[in-house]
């Protein structure tokens, strides 16, 4: 499929929530929405859900009240910023709607009065249905701080655009600056493609019925995954991922790539793009701008087969587990014991073991126990 045939079959995606903000998936395709409603849809496992449910990081349970938003999620300055950051590079004409305002702190009454004025302007005509969710502006301090947090969030989705005080808008210029005039990740970002692009599609799957010895059962689960970017070049297809870095060493990545579970998502974005083209082994490439003490850098990353092989395992494991969990009503967390002979399983206590550098010490020790013993009998 080439990439016009594509950009025909995108979609707009653009439903009405119900009283708890949320929507259910639409049918497999490839759609055009904004993060928020990509967000709302419930139930569609994402790269972020089945993070939760690795092994070494979370459980079904833990996975099961992700995508059903049961877990509460804090949004923090790094985590705007980087969303911040993929519509100035990605979706620059909405990054033209951004309110900007000074460094204003929500602590102080002048710096929510600044606040406030932000938020009315970036709602403009919207202000109306701003107050019919959230209220007028309070006169009391706590009560007016509540109110901001609150009318901020409410503004983000009435208008889809943001407030972004200057010393960050400063910061994200310089980090766009950086991806664009690098090399090679600027001939991904100038190729003609697609932008924030969200994929649906199902996964049907041979999992264990742990309700019956030894059994199994075909389960399909509904996928979601948003592309930051898509490129075909050469017959070659490529799932582009913006991340940033406090250090974008080859090492330092490498390590902050298994800790945030990059593999994993890298690994769900192929099968969405396998989907969506059917060639089953595209290319993920990582566009990396790292920000150390003020200077901007980017740079190029790229899973190796066996590394992005051995994720998608890990993913597949997971996605199984889940499906399997699905199935039989029951989504365990920490402890849990499987058992094959239909009696499903039991929690257990987990036994811990020593960490390597404890076995280490506890080794040294030992020997410097035996080397005195020896002078002693000497």
């Amino acid at each position: 499929m080439n990439l016009d045939a594509l950009k025909s079959q995108v979609k707009d995606f653009t439903p009405e929530l119900d009283a708890r903000g949320r929507c259910e998936a639409p049918e497999p395709g490839i759609y055009r929405m904004d993060f928020p409603t990509y967000k709302a849809i419930e139930g569609a496992v994402n790269a972020n859900a089945i993070k939760q449910g690795v092994p070494e990081n979370g459980t079904p349970r833990h996975m099961h009240a992700d995508l059903n938003h049961a877990m509460e999620k804090r949004d923090t300055d790094a985590l705007r910023n980087g969303r911040r950051l993929h519509t100035l590079v990605l979706e620059p004409e909405l990054a033209e709607r951004w309110v900007s305002m000074p460094q204003a702190p929500k602590s102080t009454k002048d710096g929510l009065a600044k606040w406030v004025d932000a938020i009315e302007q970036l709602v403009g005509e919207h202000i109306t249905e701003l107050h019919e969710v959230v209220g007028t502006p309070p006169s009391a301090f706590r009560d007016l701080q509540g109110w901001v947090s609150n009318a901020y969030e409410t503004a983000l989705r009435i208008t889809g655009s943001d407030i972004v005080p200057e010393e960050q808008r400063a910061m994200l210029d310089e980090q766009a600056k950086a991806l664009r005039t690098h090399e090679l990740c600027g001939r991904y970002l100038a190729a003609d493609g697609l932008s924030e692009v969200t994929v649906i599609w199902d996964k049907t799957m041979k999992v264990r019925d742990y309700t019956t010895p030894n059994g199994f059962v075909e389960k399909t689960l509904r996928m979601k995954a948003r592309l930051d970017r898509l490129v075909m070049h050469a017959g070659k297809v490529y799932s582009i991922d913006i991340k940033t870095a406090a250090n974008g060493g080859l090492a330092a990545f490498t390590s902050a790539a298994c800790n945030n579970g990059y593999d994993i998502a890298a690994a769900h974005y192929r099968e969405a793009v396998g989907f969506i083209t059917g060639q089953h082994k595209s290319e993920p490439r990582l566009l990396v701008c790292e920000n150390r003490n003020g200077l901007y850098t980017a740079s190029v990353k790229v899973f190796g087969d066996r590394w992005l092989d051995a994720a998608d395992a890990r993913r597949m494991q997971v996605l199984r587990l889940y499906a399997s969990c699905l199935h039989i009503g029951k989504m365990p967390g920490h402890g849990w014991e499987w058992a094959t002979d239909g009696t499903i399983g039991r929690y257990t206590a987990e036994v811990m073991e020593p960490p390597y550098w404890m076995i280490e010490n506890l080794d040294k020790n030992e020997e410097q126990e035996s080397r005195d013993e020896m002078e002693d009998a000497a």
